[in-house]
């Protein structure tokens, strides 16, 4: 019974040691993330039922070595990809009022990957012999592949007052309009109205990602990140012009859709 107690008593340490004297570390993670929003809005001329939903799956693989005790500089890689979809449909109200409104169905797909190179420095700073809170100071590149698939099926009526009509950028768009009346306008629209496009960007991002290490064997355990503080500029869009002014900004979010969980090695 002595000798297992010296036993444990020696563990944490030499978990210690071991990690101690490990000069490269590699570091997995994986984020999911999933949202579904309905809407419903009546009024007396129209209702409309919309919902969209949006998932993202990530997928992060790192290499570190270390430059001192708590210091460490390494190369990653993120793959994300990402599928987003939106519904509406806009119903026919109160028909008696004389206005009916633009009513019909709007459906749209968007599928994404985005292929990340990352530099990384990390510093650890040990809470207990077994948890650790790090931070990652990074630099990536990302490369954006998009597909964007739309469909929408317009129809109803619109109210005329002085002249004027309500809705008439649509009108104008499309040009089939067919008075009936000196107070009303009625649309009539065949066939769907479909919107296909690809898009690619390049953006450069740097931030810093904290995150916390378990060890749960002397040299490996789990690695849960949390959070980004970046700054992104956007480099390269195929669907501007050269001379256009590309979008930049700063960000901080610590969302669940920013999590990721993982296992690192130390040896």
């Amino acid at each position: 019974m002595r000798l297992l107690m010296m036993i444990l008593c020696f563990i944490p340490a030499f978990s210690l040691m071991a990690q101690d004297s490990s000069k490269y570390c590699f570091s997995t993670g994986f984020g999911y993330d999933y949202v579904r929003n309905d809407d419903f809005r009546p009024s007396a001329f129209i209702s409309q039922d919309t919902w969209d939903k949006e998932n993202n799956f990530n997928i992060s693989i790192s290499a570190y070595r270390k430059l001192s005790k708590r210091l460490s500089a390494g190369v990653g890689f993120v793959y994300n990809t990402s599928h987003k979809e939106i519904f509406k449909k806009k119903n026919p109200g109160n028909q008696s009022s004389g206005y009916v409104g633009l009513t019909g169905n709007f459906a749209s797909e968007q599928k994404a990957r985005t292929y990340s190179p990352q530099v990384l420095f990390r510093y650890d700073y040990p809470i207990t012999e077994k948890i650790s809170i790090c931070a990652d100071l990074y630099t990536r590149f990302d490369f954006y592949y998009s597909k964007y698939e739309s469909e929408y099926t317009p129809s109803g009526q619109t109210l005329m007052i002085g002249g004027n009509p309500y809705g008439y950028l649509y009108d104008s768009v499309y040009g089939n309009v067919v008075i009936n009346d000196s107070t009303r306008i009625t649309r009539l629209i065949l066939g769907e109205i479909e919107s296909n496009y690809y898009q690619d960007t390049r953006s450069l991002r740097v931030g810093i990602r904290p995150s916390i290490k378990l060890a749960l064997f002397r040299n490996a355990g789990i690695e849960v990140a949390f959070g980004v503080l970046e700054f992104r500029k956007k480099l390269f869009d195929s669907r501007l012009p050269d001379d256009a002014k590309l979008s930049k900004g700063f960000r901080t979010n610590f969302g669940p859709e920013t999590w990721m969980i993982g296992f690192y090695l130390a040896i």
